[in-house]
């Protein structure tokens, strides 16, 4: 019963999501464990934006599926190196090619052809998503910006006798290795979340590792609102 009112909470954060922010619900097993990035979601966006590059960069491989997988071990390389929001911000270069992974909003509508790209983001949210292969620890939520994850969320119902304290645990616990690249260099940001309250870190120690607030505070204190 406990578990299946922890699941309840998720779906109600997944159906909020979903139906009234704008995200897509996608498929964990989309997620390439070699690279840590979610390949349908990434040549989609490519695909729908950029199909001419795409082209140039596939006529030096063999067959599609060559141009994929060097595709996806390029950005994770660009990742390591620079870290996920600058490459969602400045995208990757290779072979003669340069590729944009994010579209922003523009500062203005006159250009059709920028808005149609923005609108093409494909911001998406897995479920009890597996991170690596070598183990079968799934986290609660993964958010997803074309295809690289941006969040990931562990999620606690009070209801359980469970509460935002035990997903900071979860965080600091030896199922979460602060060196696993997924965590490290992948994820940006790291929320620990309950009904009634949020925090965050941008970085995994361990132990050691610190939240900060994610709160919008209620009548002058810690907090939300009802």
């Amino acid at each position: 019963m406990a578990q299946r009112l922890e699941r309840d909470f998720e779906d109600e954060v997944v159906e909020i999501l979903t139906t009234e922010s704008g995200w897509t619900l996608g498929a964990n097993g989309d997620l390439d464990l070699a690279t840590g990035i979610n390949s349908a979601d990434l040549l989609s966006f490519i695909g729908a934006t950029q199909i001419d590059e795409w082209d140039k960069w596939s006529r030096r491989f063999p067959d599609a599926d060559a141009a994929q997988v060097a595709f996806r071990q390029r950005v994770a390389t660009e990742i390591e190196q620079w870290g996920t929001f600058h490459v969602l911000r400045n995208g990757v270069r290779g072979n003669g090619c340069k590729f944009f992974l994010c579209r922003f909003r523009p500062s203005h509508e006159l250009n059709p052809r920028l808005m149609d790209e923005y609108r093409a983001n494909r911001l998406t949210v897995t479920r009890q998503q597996r991170y690596n292969a070598a183990h079968n620890n799934t986290i609660d939520v993964v958010l997803w910006v074309n295809g690289l994850a941006v969040a990931t969320v562990e999620l606690k119902n009070t209801l359980t006798g469970q509460d935002v304290s035990h997903a900071k645990a979860q965080y600091r616990s030896a199922a979460r290795d602060p060196k696993d690249p997924f965590l490290s260099k992948r994820a940006v940001v790291h929320f620990a979340v309950d009904p009634h309250q949020a925090f965050m870190t941008t970085r995994l120690a361990g132990g050691a590792t610190r939240f900060l607030p994610f709160n919008q505070g209620h009548d002058n204190h810690q907090g939300n609102p009802p």
